[in-house]
Parts: structure tokens; sequence; C-alpha cells
């Protein structure tokens, strides 16, 4: 497996270090990217002297440099081969084209959650966007192993499934907890069946019952995965509802879709993968098929 990840000068790398550690892919190949930021097209020549410039280009390619050798060292004290690479340019965008012309599987970067952490905010919102692989966005500062506990979140939609079989297929050994969790809006669904009297009163039941088995079979495909496995089903707003799933169940790491196309899509997974990547505190490993 192929992981390009992204590596900055204030650590927040670390949390991607520890995650892909803790996730285990098997036969996992890393190229470590270090990108320092392009100034051309920001007026700087007319305001600083070239020399200067200069002096301050070199100096970030130096520290880019020793945080490169950081991360590739990092890496291989846990096992993980790494070969680092320094490029110039505009972050997300270099990320982005490396990451597509390397046929990586993933890219991951970490993000201090600082908005002064490269990784935060607008950058990881380009990578989220126009990466055409996965993308791992994880929070924290801590370079840390452990035994993880994951929330996959589905809407069932036929999207959902073919992101079930890309996780199945990525097969990281190193979650001990999955559990898989669907929400709908129930006041949105009593809204709707006090509307339209002709509307049996038990949808919300219905629903419920329907998108319970729906996690079975989730369940049972992604059993390889975990030796625990659980369904979760939540009757209020996706962002709300893993918000709370994740508190419950201490989870580490959010798995979801890059889109949705489910039932009442607007309120599902496709209009908060991007929410829950930038402006949430959880981890979140976004698929994408």
């Amino acid at each position: 497996m192929k992981v390009v990840l992204g590596i900055d000068n204030d650590g927040s790398a670390n949390a991607a270090l520890g995650m892909l550690d803790s996730l285990c892919f098997k036969d996992l190949a890393v190229d470590a990217v270090h990108v320092v930021e392009r100034l051309g097209g920001l007026g700087w020549s007319s305001v600083e002297p070239k020399d200067r410039v200069a002096r301050y280009l070199r100096d970030q390619e130096l520290a880019a440099k020793v945080s490169l050798e950081h991360a590739v060292g990092d890496l291989k004290r846990v096992g993980l081969a790494a070969t680092p690479h320094l490029l110039s340019g505009f972050i997300a965008n270099k990320l982005i084209e490396y990451a597509a012309d390397s046929s990586a599987d993933l890219l991951a970067v970490g993000a201090t959650g600082s908005e002064e952490s490269p990784f935060s905010g607008a950058i990881a919102r380009k990578l989220l966007t126009g990466a055409r692989q996965s993308v791992l966005v994880a929070k924290g500062a801590a370079f840390e192993r452990k035994r993880l506990t994951a929330v996959f979140a589905t809407d069932h939609s036929d999207y959902g499934a073919r992101c079930a079989a890309l996780l199945l297929s990525l097969a990281p050994q190193g979650i001990e907890r999955l559990v898989v969790l669907t929400a709908y809006p129930k006041d949105l669904i009593r809204s709707m069946v006090a509307a339209l009297p002709s509307v049996k009163s038990d949808v919300p039941s219905w629903i419920e019952q329907g998108l319970r088995q729906s996690n079975a079979k989730v369940i049972e495909l992604l059993g390889p995965l975990a030796p625990a496995l659980t369904s979760r089903v939540e009757a209020r707003p996706v962002v709300e509802a893993i918000d709370c799933v994740m508190a419950e169940e201490k989870a580490d790491l959010l798995i979801l879709g890059a889109q949705g196309h489910g039932f009442l899509d607007r309120h599902l997974l496709g209009s908060v993968s991007m929410h829950v990547a930038t402006a949430r505190p959880h981890s979140v490993l976004v698929l994408r098929v």
C-alpha cells in the first residue's frame, strides 16, 4: 500500500505518523513529502531585497530537510520504510499532484487544530476536494501507537457500500473495535408524517429497523477488520450523531465516505464529510472510490 505523508515544521505530522503506525496497513510504503511554500505571485520582490528572499528560502529548505529526517527516522524506528521528498510550490497543489503521479492509495496529513498549522483549514479542504485518493487527516500532537476504536459512518447508499468494500480491501489490522454508525433526522421524518396524513405514523420505527438490518450487513462484511464490531443507529442530525458516538465510544478515528447518495442525501454524509474533517476534533479517514 502506497501512502503520501505530508510533512511540516510544526510537529503536526506526528499525529499522522502515529495513526499510520496504529492502523497497521500491510506492506506499507511511505513517501514523506515536504513542500516549501511558493512565494511567487505574492509581490515580495518589490518589497524585500532579493538576497533576503533567497535567505528566507534557504532557511525554509534547511528546516524542511530536518523535519523530513526526523519523520523518516520516526517511521524507521517503528519498522516502516519511508522515502523523503522535498518539493516547492503551493502545498496542497503539490501534494495532490505528487499523490496522483505516484499512484498513491492514501494521502495522509496531520493537523494540530491550530490556525497556524499548515494542514488545518484551507489546505486540508483543498486536499479533501482535490485528491483522487482517500485522505487521512490525523489530529493531535502525539506520535503514539495504540489499538484503535474506529467509527465507520455510512448512509447505506451504493457509494457507501463501495466505501465499505474499499475499507475491507485496505485491510487495516490495528482496529480493536469498529462501530458502524448510521443516522437519520427523526424530527424531519415526523414533520413529513404530520404534513402528509397518508404516510404511516410508524415511519420512524420502520426506517430505524431497516437501518439496523443494513448495519448488520455492513458488520458482516467488515468482520475481518476487528475483533469487536457493534451497530449504532442515531435519530439525530449526522454531525450531532457523529460527535455523540465518537465521545461515547471513546473513538480514535472516524471513517466515512467522500460523498453521500443515500436517503435524504442533504442530511447525510456527502454534505458533512468536509465539515467533520476540517472543523471537528476527530481524526478522520475520508474514503474516495
